[in-house]
């Protein structure tokens, strides 16, 4: 158990320093590809709107964001759609490897 609890807080310290740079890539590359709103979901629970609300700018959206008479912020938040939801998974994939990471630290001081 201490090898493995070891060797996989290396693994971890290793992708937590590198991980960084495939999503920044992948998202980089996916900017030029959006998306066709389809439904309205200001109001669906996501990073996106519950960093929204945090700041203080909830959406107020009545429902009538699906044909845009103007080109607004959502619309532009529409055209980087790809490269936010690989932005939100590397945040995701972040917490991930830390919870791990505590997790094999923990094992580690109980072994020692």
């Amino acid at each position: 158990v201490y090898t493995f609890s070891m060797w996989a807080s290396r693994v971890i310290e290793l992708l937590l320093v590198n991980l960084y740079r495939y999503f920044l890539a992948l998202a980089l590359l996916l900017v030029p590809f959006g998306r066709k709103r389809a439904i309205c979901d200001h109001h669906r629970p996501g990073l996106w709107n519950i960093f929204r609300r945090m700041v203080g700018m909830p959406s107020t959206c009545p429902g009538d964001c699906v044909l845009p008479s103007q080109y607004s912020s959502d619309s532009f938040m529409d055209d980087l759609a790809w490269s936010i939801y690989v932005v939100e998974l590397m945040c995701w994939a972040y917490l991930f490897c830390v919870v791990i990471y505590l997790t094999v630290l923990f094992l580690w001081s109980v072994i020692l």
